[in-house]
């Protein structure tokens, strides 16, 4: 068991992308567990079951992360590769990742995951995105954007973690279809108990005090957090460099942190 990877997918009619991913990942991982959010109405598990048989069809949730925690409690070795069906290994991080996970000091790492704007790479060697972890190191609770948390080292590696969507998810046209789904399903999420919330090796007390916030604060007082959002992503984050689509990519963001407030505030004001 020692040393293994179990890669972990979750999909939703990912049938023009997931063979792509798939095929990167079936000499890297020792198991490939996927979930399925609801109902299949593509080839997906078509696809994937030439590659794994163990494939859960969960009911429909619209947001990934409530179906990690059940998929990393499915795993059965040390570590985990968390993966989209819009991503895929590079040939390089292939042909190392199994290096990497002998590693007895590090925990964790954080691959490159430049950013992809449906034609090209709009950046080089930024960003990285956390992927690879000793399961026994980490938890993780299934909130909407949220990530893992690992104990110890983590290192980043230039070792490349491709995503290539079809679309350009930094574009305004896709704001309304999926960016305001994602906070309508955020906003009930941040209402929920935290017993309710799926978690993974997660305690209370590493609940986001953001996420405390939004449950306790008046609405109206969250709008400074959506312009902190703006200025965190821009400036701090660095997508200034990438011009006017960084700007864009904040100003989104942005407008998303708003629309969580808003709809927490539709919430509420429901169940009163």
């Amino acid at each position: 068991m020692k040393n293994k990877i179990s890669a972990c997918i979750v999909t939703y009619n990912e049938e023009k992308v997931i063979k792509r991913c798939l095929d990167s990942i079936k000499n890297v991982a020792d198991e490939i567990v996927l979930v399925h959010d609801g109902p299949c109405k593509d080839r997906t598990l078509e696809i994937a079951k030439r590659y794994t048989n163990k494939i859960f069809i969960r009911p429909h949730i619209g947001m990934m992360e409530a179906h990690l925690v059940f998929a990393y409690n499915k795993t059965k070795y040390d570590w985990i590769l968390r993966i989209d069906a819009d991503e895929f290994l590079s040939k390089e991080a292939q042909k190392n990742i199994k290096e990497l996970v002998q590693a007895r000091d590090t925990n964790g790492y954080a691959l490159l995951w430049r950013l992809w704007d449906g034609k090209k790479y709009i950046t080089k060697s930024w960003p990285h995105k956390l992927c690879l972890f000793r399961k026994n190191k980490t938890s993780y609770l299934g909130f909407p954007h949220a990530t893992e948390k690992v104990e110890g080292k983590v290192l980043s590696v230039n070792h490349e973690l491709c995503h290539r969507p079809k679309y350009n998810n930094y574009s305004f046209k896709i704001f309304k279809p999926k960016w305001l789904r994602w906070a309508k399903v955020q906003a009930t999420y941040t209402l929920k108990d935290f017993k309710e919330i799926p978690k993974f090796n997660y305690k209370k007390k590493d609940f986001k005090l953001a996420t405390k916030l939004k449950r306790e604060i008046p609405e109206l007082l969250l709008i400074p957090l959506a312009i902190a959002t703006f200025f965190k992503i821009y400036f701090f984050k660095g997508f200034y460099k990438i011009g006017l689509l960084g700007f864009n990519y904040a100003i989104m963001n942005a407008g998303y942190q708003a629309a969580i407030c808003y709809y927490i505030y539709k919430l509420k004001n429901k169940r009163n």
